[in-house]
């Protein structure tokens, strides 16, 4: 979806965020499927050097055959009986054949852009798709996040000499097997990596980009209050959040659980660009349960790469949009011609801005 009353820049860009993404879509990204995983990483690897940029991959983990079928049995098992059967049998079978019945990597790419011992930013995205899709699907989840991050590198390569005088290196990752059965895997492993080299405390704010290319401005918002009584103390609290935000499926948010400011100065240039955003951060989902504790509500219903940073106790943000409501999330109908990459690009745009605004204020996380 492309919207021609913007500039002819932001027209370019747009299209060019369909052109990364229906690439990726054509690709059969399931971390379990080495070959479409080698295709993804080579043309990831390609843009980036074509940018001038240097791209390294990063073995995270290193998981034996066996294992794997386990986790893919136990993942449709989990699922139901609709995955049960003979696509479960078809799965399996593709496994030992692609792998030679040894191991299966999981593989982070990574490429920096300022100074590589200055403080770091890390943005990053997953590159997988869920297990339960075929190619030409994932576009939302996550091909989105990771074109929009690809065409910032691009941008920011045109400036790196700024960040090499401030000190600052923006360290972007393209995290592999975040979705089922690895769950995490391989940002678990970064961050943990980090956290063991991290001597200085180099690592200033992580910021993670996870389905930002979706968007319904005809459906009206809908949270889900569960099992809560109307008159519980929980489903009070999600009754005024969501009063809170916008009516329609058509806004950002970002989440925030610490250095509350990254995030706050971060919507400022996303609303300069006409985007809707809503900030989520700690005080905002903070609640009191009926016995009287302090709880906080995590209003994202996926867990993506920033909560194996969160849990190490690193800083750490979130964008998202209209966090998982996507109604096609995890299905074939999640598809290059569902995304709006007008936003997109308005997200790449303000996300580069206020990267430099950073450097030109001389403020680091």
């Amino acid at each position: 979806m492309l919207d021609i009353n913007h500039n002819p820049m932001q027209i370019l860009q747009a299209r060019q965020l369909e052109e990364s993404v229906r690439r990726l879509c054509s690709y059969d990204r399931r971390a379990v499927h080495p070959v479409g995983t080698q295709e993804t990483l080579h043309c990831l690897c390609n843009e980036l050097e074509k940018a001038q940029l240097k791209a390294n991959l990063h073995r995270a983990e290193k998981i034996p055959i066996f294992k794997v079928r386990k986790m893919v049995k136990k993942a449709y098992t989990t699922a139901g009986a609709n995955f049960a059967g003979n696509k479960t049998k078809q799965l399996l079978d593709q496994i030992p054949e692609s792998h030679g019945n040894k191991s299966l990597d999981i593989v982070n790419l990574v490429t920096l852009i300022g100074d590589p011992n200055g403080k770091k930013i890390i943005l990053g995205a997953h590159y997988d798709m869920d297990l339960f899709i075929e190619k030409g699907a994932g576009a939302d989840d996550n091909a989105s996040g990771v074109a929009t991050l690809l065409q910032l590198a691009k941008n920011l390569k045109a400036h790196e000499s700024k960040f090499e005088e401030a000190r600052l290196c923006i360290e972007i990752v393209f995290f592999g097997a975040e979705e089922n059965p690895f769950d995490l895997s391989g940002s678990n492993h970064y961050a943990r990596k980090l956290r063991f080299e991290d001597e200085k405390n180099n690592l200033g704010h992580m910021l993670n980009l996870d389905m930002v290319g979706f968007f319904d401005d005809e459906r009206d918002l809908d949270i889900y209050l569960g099992d809560h009584e109307s008159d519980s103390q929980f489903g009070n609290f999600l009754k005024k959040l969501k009063q809170s935000l916008p009516k329609k499926e058509n806004y950002y948010v970002i989440e925030s659980y610490s250095h509350t400011w990254f995030a706050n100065l971060l919507l400022t240039f996303m609303r300069n660009q006409s985007l809707v955003v809503e900030h989520l951060s700690p005080d905002r989902l903070s609640f009191i349960t009926e016995d009287g504790m302090s709880e906080q509500h995590q209003f994202n219903k996926g867990v993506s790469d920033y909560n194996s940073f969160k849990k190490l106790n690193f800083p750490v943000s979130a964008i998202s949009a209209n966090p998982h409501r996507n109604r096609n999330y995890h299905t074939q109908a999640d598809v290059p011609e569902t995304l709006d990459y007008t936003r997109m690009s308005k997200l790449t745009d303000s996300l580069e801005r206020f990267l430099l605004s950073l450097v030109e204020n001389k403020k680091t996380p």
